[in-house]
Order: structure tokens, then C-alpha cells, then sequence
């Protein structure tokens, strides 16, 4: 299970540096609805309330600085059992991300340490070397396929809540 979990997470999406940028990267598939996870302990659930409803995406995470650096980068399409990854970081952060070796356009929905979304980089440019900063500082992101936030009806200050373990 440690090492599928280390291939999965070997393929992904980078957070620029802002003195030397990283590679964020993804590739969310052409379905904007995240299908249902089944049985991984490197899947998470993130759930938005929005609008009086709760939408809700399995992800895969990437919380260590090597899974993040990697994130999407280099796929074609989001996997299969999940419907983004999920950034964790340690402290409030406030480095851009970017598209560099990305085939596929990206929502990137910036998440607050209060769990509220803060911003959002709505059909990122795929290859893009472009610096995508957000509005204010974040603790989690969450890339999913370019149009989900519309499609849902994901806006800033909409509540996130997180959960280990594949949805139910």
C-alpha cells in the first residue's frame, strides 16, 4: 500500500517558489463530477458548502514537500478514484502556483487555515509558466478539472470540510 501510494504521488502538480519556480501542475479529466473512491488510505474527502448545498470530491493529498513539488504534474488526466489532489501545507503560505507541464486546464480553489476558500484560479492555462498568486494566504488548494468551482457553484468564503479515508 506505501509504495502504490509513493507511484500515485510520484505523478503530479508543482507550487512555484517564488526564487526559483516549482512546477504545479495537473490534469483534471474532461468529467467535471469527481467519481467515487473506493478503499485507498491516501484518499481524502473535501466537501464544499456552497449555496445551501455540499459538494463533495475525493482527492488524492499531497501533504510532504516531494508530493507537492510533484503534485499533477505530467498527467494527462485527474486518476481515476479521485476528483483532485489536495495540498496540505504546514503553515499559511503565500508562493503562487503555475501550469508548467500541465496538459489540461485546472480550478484551483485556495483554502484558508479557517477552512473557508480564499481564492480561485478558474481554467488555468495548461503549460502555462505564468505565476498564479492568489488574493491572500492559504494553508490547503485543491485542483480539480477546469469548470468544477462554476459548475458548482464554488465561491470565496464558502466553508470546506476535510476527511480521511475514501467517501461512504
Amino acid at each position: 500500500v506505501v509504495a502504490l501510494a509513493l507511484f500515485v504521488f510520484a505523478c503530479g502538480c508543482e507550487k512555484a517558489k517564488m526564487t526559483q519556480p516549482g512546477e504545479e501542475a495537473g490534469g483534471p479529466s474532461e468529467a467535471l463530477e469527481a467519481p467515487a473512491v473506493s478503499g485507498s488510505v491516501n484518499v481524502a474527502n473535501v466537501t464544499f458548502a456552497s449555496g445551501g448545498k455540499s459538494v463533495n470530491v475525493p482527492v488524492e493529498i499531497a501533504a510532504t514537500d516531494e508530493e507537492r513539488m510533484k503534485g499533477l504534474m505530467g498527467r494527462a488526466e485527474l486518476p481515476f478514484k479521485t476528483g483532485g489532489m489536495w495540498f496540505v501545507f504546514p503553515e499559511d503560505m503565500n508562493d503562487p502556483f503555475w501550469m508548467k507541464d500541465t496538459v489540461v486546464p485546472l480550478d484551483m480553489i485556495f483554502i484558508g487555515s479557517d477552512m473557508k476558500v480564499v481564492d480561485i484560479k478558474k481554467d488555468t492555462v495548461p503549460n502555462s509558466e505564468e505565476k498564479l498568486f492568489p488574493k491572500v494566504s492559504y494553508r490547503y488548494v485543491l485542483e480539480v478539472a477546469a469548470g468544477f468551482a462554476a459548475k458548482n457553484g464554488i465561491v470565496e468564503g464558502d466553508t470546506v470540510v476535510y476527511g480521511m479515508g475514501p467517501s461512504k
